[in-house]
């Protein structure tokens, strides 16, 4: 499902990921591990299409991942990042809903059905109670469930997360 050839990367003089190959597939479940600063956060960029490899490609279903437009590749990858700073409050529920944009026209509404399966990943993760208060005054591992939540909401086949316990008891 997701392929990575000769990726390499590196910042500034450094190079930080030389020649990595790597296959995930369906159903399978991978833990990149390693020290700080080994380039784990920049592989996960990397595969995402969010950082450019220095040498390399990345598939997806046998399609370049460079080949999609931004909605195609939000349906079939959600990213759960480290962490997320939002300079606006917005509640929990607004924030999942946001996983579900893949899924509108742009100026359509988000409906019953999005509100219903937002509510739903919130349910799933155990924060429903939380869905009207706001992201900003969340502790951070509620903030890390929401996030959660959201990449559930987005209905990809393929979950990438950065650290997604960080934060949980």
């Amino acid at each position: 499902m997701i392929r990575a050839e000769g990726i390499s990367f590196g910042y500034g003089n450094k190079t930080i990921l030389h020649d990595v190959n790597m296959q995930i597939s369906e159903g399978d479940v991978v833990s990149l591990l390693g020290p700080n600063g080994a380039g784990k956060s920049t592989l996960i960029k990397i595969l995402l299409g969010l950082l450019d490899p220095h040498t390399g490609d990345v598939y997806l279903d046998s399609k370049n991942i460079k080949s999609y437009k931004e909605k195609e590749l939000a349906k079939k990858v959600a990213y759960v990042p480290q962490t997320s700073y939002l300079p606006f409050s917005y509640s929990v529920l607004d924030i999942v809903i946001m996983g579900r944009i893949s899924y509108q026209s742009i100026f359509s509404k988000y409906g019953k059905k999005d509100k219903d399966i937002a509510e739903e990943c919130l349910k799933r993760v155990g924060i429903l109670e939380l869905k009207d208060k706001m992201y900003n005054e969340l502790s951070g591992g509620q903030k890390q469930l929401v996030l959660i939540s959201r990449a559930l909401a987005q209905e990809a086949k393929v979950f990438i997360m950065d650290e997604p316990v960080s934060g949980l008891d």
